[in-house]
């Protein structure tokens, strides 16, 4: 049997990266972070989806049976129309998705986004004045908010574009975003 096709084309990881560098709608400080996450998270997921559905529609069994040689038996039934995919080309798939993710993630946790918020416990920080402990303990709590909601907006648009096509990754995701949390995941 011939070898199963390549991952998805570098043009589509070029597309998603594409997403990762738009620049915000304003600046991401604050509640805009919020906004900003919402948009490279929409852009990001929606693109990934669109190009994991365009590799599996290579794939689509267009009625001729099964005669031919690339749907052997090792291949797997996705979704209600019956696509036939070879086991080869769903593990191109997952570790290409799992290489994307890491690049949100690193995009994600940078200094444009939550590695711009004071999310380091407060143990880490050394001050001299009360007000000052105050200031940035209040400061670290509007953070945190804003990291949650930032967060949110990632599972929520990952959920709602990558569960609909049979490829739940928010699990990866929660995995590769909690270090870039600081420790402050708890809470």
């Amino acid at each position: 049997p011939p070898p199963p096709p390549p991952p998805p084309p570098p043009r589509r990881s070029l597309l998603l990266s594409e997403c990762l560098h738009e620049r915000p709608i304003s600046s991401p400080v604050g509640m805009d972070a919020v906004i900003y996450a919402a948009q490279i998270s929409s852009s990001f997921f929606s693109s990934l989806a669109g190009s994991v559905e365009g590799f599996l529609d290579l794939f689509v069994d267009g009625g001729g049976g099964d005669d031919d040689a690339s749907l052997n038996s090792r291949s797997m039934t996705i979704g209600e129309g019956g696509r036939r995919i070879p086991s080869g080309a769903l593990s191109a798939i997952v570790l290409w998705c799992d290489s994307e993710l890491v690049k949100f993630t690193n995009v994600f946790g940078s200094s444009r986004l939550l590695g711009g918020l004071s999310l380091s416990p407060p143990g880490v920080r050394r001050t001299s004045t009360k007000e000052v402990k105050v200031s940035l303990a209040k400061e670290r709590e509007h953070s945190i908010e804003v990291a949650a909601k930032c967060c949110n907006q990632a599972f929520s648009f990952a959920t709602e574009n990558l569960d609909t096509i049979g490829l739940p990754l928010t699990p990866k995701l929660a995995e590769n975003i909690r270090p870039k949390l600081k420790g402050c995941e708890a809470e």
